[in-house]
């Protein structure tokens, strides 16, 4: 597979949550992620000024079901259970509803949002790091219970 393939292989399987997904796929999504992140910040500054990110945070809810799909199936390349990613949920939707209160109430300093003592933020810190390791960390080789290695083809041979 190219790289192309790679960055929009999560799009085309956005909702599928089985399966196994490659690094490169995590590699090549993140570029075409922020590639189409940087011209919708540009947008945002250009169309509303000292406002809010309103284009930003669409594609970040667009692209949000696709990303959670490749990560719990790049989780299970690791050969560990979706599960693993689940206590980053409620850290990820804290997020979302922050960003989104801070859109609806752009005059409003400091913007509203969810306060969290600093040692939950440390603890949200400290799990996005080990997610992040987790889905950065080497193979199974050969089939796992979630699937055939994706790096190879039916009979073996690097695809």
């Amino acid at each position: 597979m190219n790289g192309n393939d790679l960055a929009l292989r999560p799009l085309r399987h956005l909702a599928d949550f089985s399966g196994r997904s490659t690094r490169g796929e995590l590699f090549y999504f993140a570029i075409f992620a922020t590639v189409l992140g940087l011209p919708a910040a540009v947008v945002d500054l250009i169309l509303m000024p000292g406002s809010s990110n309103w284009v930003m945070w669409g594609i970040t809810t667009l692209l949000a079901c696709p990303i959670l799909a490749m990560f719990v199936r790049r989780v299970h390349d690791v050969g560990r259970s979706g599960w693993w990613l689940a206590p980053l949920l409620p850290a990820m939707a804290i997020g979302w509803w922050n960003q989104l209160q801070r859109l609806l109430h752009p005059m409003v300093y400091p913007p509203p949002r969810i306060p969290l003592p600093q040692i939950a933020e440390l603890a949200i810190a400290i799990l996005a790091f080990a997610v992040a390791i987790l889905l950065l960390w080497d193979p199974e080789e050969g089939p796992n219970r979630f699937g055939p290695n994706p790096r190879h083809g039916p009979v073996g041979d690097p695809a």
